[in-house]
């Protein structure tokens, strides 16, 4: 962290004291004017409901005798510990202003606390995360598309959603990025920031429910926690569109509970955060559903008895579902779809059982302390803050109490008194008497058990990841702190019996511990993340977008006649980040090093290709080139170099070179496959990168085969005897296809060729070919090419069936 950053963190903390300390003068300025106090207790029993607060008169005594202390007898010299007793003293009266100012001072530092997050998302942004990725750019590509289209994609005006990649998965993300473009333009700082601003929402909520819901003290604290939590650290940080589902579903919990609670009118707000979570994130569909369809039947009687206001909700859903009822009359595939793309187990041709076990397993293991509290294997690096778990490991704790104390207070008092019966003595004194939670408190910590228990369902329709399952930060933050407020309150009521100034140190020591914890963290994350994962390329960080682009527009601004190659296998979506940084995206090409390997390009002295670490290795390698100058290297965090700006010069004989290649790339294999009637066949087909033959016949749509290099794919089957055909069906990918079916029978006539062309699309289909009649076939060959697409190239094939 820098010396400004520093600064500005120690000016939150002293302003925070500050105040504290302008409190008791205020509160001292007030008693000698003879002003009543307006205090409850902070802990009493008598404490007033955040959500009722009323003015509490005390009328003033008529005379207030003195009272004095003698803490050493006249005329002793005062004892060595009596510095102690002044302390206390000081510390009653500092005390004594702050319960008397105890709701204003909440409200101060919950803003301090705001403050101190909003400072932590913001600062050190350009230094952590590394890496700006393709799909935090895509948001603000999309926003700027629609704005230089007035509204409208592919002829549909302000569509639902947007694609990434081949997948409609993108919606609320663009549009909440449309004002910051318009007014800012597309930058790094902006599109994070505006998702920054909107983690303001849990920030909040997340403090307003424990102090208003929750009746604890320090509401504030939550928002520490929430802050302190790495996964939210990092994500926070960012703009993917998880961290917009998470804080649309922040506000949907709290409004929620504000309908259940305080008011009904409130459930119209909720209805709309609830749509908004929807909309989103895709796997957040699967939360904000279960979740209100639990809270539908859990509050039914509720509803019932406010049945107008729940009638004018169903009709508020069913003009938040319109958009998404237009989207899905125009993509009805849209959820097969995105099921195929993840590669979910549910599509797959196993027993119900195995399903259900896999489920179990997941599901399980995405509730698990050892999954969110020590550092796992199973997230992506890029998506972990180094040694750390997705929450910090010592709040685990905390968090189990605030488990604990949620159980006792949703389950039946008979349950918990059987509960209470087997803990210690020392124990049960903590845990309290048997006597039920208030009911708002109860139902307070049944929604946030139900959240929790609900966060991870997305993890189970594929794979368990952080990103899919972020949700799970708001139940487990507010349990948290619920558990650590539950601790401090015991302990206030045990200090106050035997050192009762001490109590009133709990609230800035509280705040001294989590703001400078919160500082702390946010100083290592500057300074060491960087290098906590050192892998920066593809498979890892996916760093250097910002440098990079720097750098390119400066060779663009220097030269005119410029011509620029960037690498397209450095990040995810390297096309968009292409169009996020450059005015004009056209300005360079993207292309791998492969595009140069395999063909004859026109290498200008001033054309420069842009080639990671990897890719450099394989150019000086090839032997294609006699020459490949290096111009510039831009480093990774670490001093590796990161990026290669070379000039390269092919061989003389670089065009006998590629012939034989070409030659031996239409060299078929040769492999036999058995069919699940038991007929074996032999097949030669083109060489494979990806798959293996037997999973194009064994009719699962989640496999697929893929040539190395060679377009067209080439598969001739041989029938042990010949074989009565009258059509097949083949599942290929999106692009223009061409398909040639060539019908060798057991006479002697000539084969039979049939060719179609089938159309692009986005996403695989399956294409029927009817040969017209039935033909004893011999020999079946087939030629699928990609007619836009030239050679090398990688042609896929999903399934056959022949019949």
């Amino acid at each position: 962290m820098n010396a400004s950053s520093f600064f500005a963190l120690f000016v939150i903390l002293t302003i925070t004291l500050a105040l504290e300390g302008y409190l008791f003068w205020r509160w001292r300025k007030r008693k000698n004017r003879g002003v009543p106090r307006r205090v409850p207790p902070i802990f009493g029993p008598k404490r007033v409901s955040r959500l009722e607060i009323r003015r509490v008169e005390t009328p003033l005594p008529a005379q207030v005798p003195a009272r004095t202390v003698d803490l050493h007898p006249v005329g002793a010299p005062a004892p060595a510990w009596s510095f102690v007793a002044r302390a206390g003293e000081g510390l009653t009266r500092v005390g004594r202003a702050y319960t008397g100012w105890f709701p204003r001072a909440e409200v101060i530092l919950l803003g301090a606390a705001l403050a101190l997050y909003l400072l932590t998302r913001f600062v050190g942004l350009d230094q952590y995360p590394v890496y700006f990725n393709g799909d935090e750019a895509i948001h603000t590509v999309h926003a700027a598309n629609l704005i230089e289209h007035e509204g409208y994609v592919d002829s549909t005006y302000l569509p639902t959603y947007f694609k990434n990649g081949q997948l409609y998965n993108l919606s609320l993300s663009v549009y909440v990025q449309i004002i910051p473009t318009l007014l800012f333009g597309k930058s790094v700082l902006v599109t994070r920031g505006t998702s920054i601003l909107l983690t303001l929402i849990p920030a909040l909520t997340v403090a307003l429910i424990v102090r208003d819901f929750l009746k604890l003290p320090y509401g504030w604290a939550a928002t520490l926690l929430l802050a302190l939590a790495p996964v939210w650290f990092l994500h926070s940080r960012t703009a993917f569109e998880t961290v917009l589902s998470v804080s649309m579903y922040a506000g949907f919990l709290y409004f929620y509970l504000r309908y259940r609670l305080d008011a009904p009118k409130h459930l119209y707000a909720a209805l709309a955060f609830g749509a908004l979570t929807f909309y989103a994130y895709s796997p957040a569909q699967v939360v904000i559903v279960a979740c209100g369809a639990a809270l539908l039947l859990l509050d039914l009687p509720y509803h019932l008895k406010h049945w107008q206001t729940s009638v004018g909700g169903l009709a508020w859903l069913l003009v938040l579902s319109l958009p998404y009822l237009r989207f899905r009359l125009q993509a009805a595939d849209a959820v097969l779809t995105h099921l195929r793309e993840v590669e979910s187990y549910w599509l797959q041709p196993w027993p119900l059982s195995e399903k259900l076990a896999r489920f179990f397993s997941l599901y399980f293991y995405g509730l698990s302390p050892g999954y969110w509290f020590f550092l796992n294997f199973k997230d992506i690096p890029r998506h972990q803050m180094g040694t750390y778990g997705n929450l910090m490991g010592i709040t685990l704790p905390f968090a189990l109490v605030g488990v604990a104390v949620a159980l006792k207070a949703v389950l039946p008092g008979k349950v918990v008194q059987r509960l209470r019966a087997f803990l210690p003595e020392k124990v049960r004194s903590f845990w309290g008497e048997e006597a039920p939670a208030e009911t708002h408190i109860r139902l307070t910590y049944r929604t946030i058990l139900l959240a929790l228990l609900i966060a991870p369902l997305p993890g189970t329709i594929a794979e368990i990841g952080n990103t899919r399952v972020l949700t799970f930060v708001l139940p487990i933050t507010l349990l948290t702190a619920a558990g650590l407020l539950t601790l401090l309150r015991w302990a206030e009521t045990h200090v106050r019996a035997t050192r009762p100034s001490w109590r009133f140190a709990f609230a800035p020591g509280l705040f001294a511990v989590l703001g400078l914890g919160l500082w702390a963290f946010t100083t290592d994350a500057l300074r060491n993340g960087p290098f906590w994962h050192q892998d920066y390329g593809f498979g890892g960080m996916q760093y250097g977008a910002e440098p990079l682009f720097d750098k390119i527009d400066t060779y663009l601004d220097a030269y005119n006649t410029i011509q620029i190659t960037l690498t397209s296998d450095w990040a995810n979506n390297s096309d968009v980040l292409n169009a996020f940084f450059l005015d004009e995206p056209l300005e360079i090409e993207l292309a791998s090093i492969d595009a140069f390997l395999n063909t004859v390009k026109d290498l200008a002295p001033m054309h420069l290709i842009v080639l990671t670490p990897e890719e450099y290795a394989q150019a000086q390698a090839s032997g294609k080139f006699a020459s490949v100058e290096v111009a510039y290297t831009l480093p990774y965090p670490n001093g590796q170099p990161g990026f290669y700006f070379v000039h390269l010069v092919y061989v003389d004989n670089i065009t006998e070179i590629l012939a034989e290649e070409r030659d031996a790339r239409h060299v078929l294999q040769e492999g036999t496959v058995t069919l699940a009637d038991g007929t074996s066949l032999q097949v030669h087909y083109s060489l494979l990168d990806m798959g293996t033959l037997p999973e194009l016949f064994d009719g699962n749509d989640q496999t697929v085969i893929r040539t190395l290099e060679a377009n067209p794919f080439i598969l001739e089957i041989i029938f042990p005897e010949p074989r009565p055909l009258q059509e097949l069906t083949l599942r290929i990918g999106g692009d223009k296809t061409q398909i040639t079916t060539s019908l060798t029978t057991a006479s002697d006539q000539p084969p039979v060729v049939i060719t179609q062309i089938v159309d692009g699309r986005d996403l695989p289909r399956e294409k029927v070919i009817n040969f017209g009649e039935t033909y004893l076939v011999q020999t079946l060959r087939l030629e699928v090419l990609l007619v836009e697409r030239g050679e090398p190239e990688h042609v896929h094939l999903w399934d056959l069936w022949l019949r």
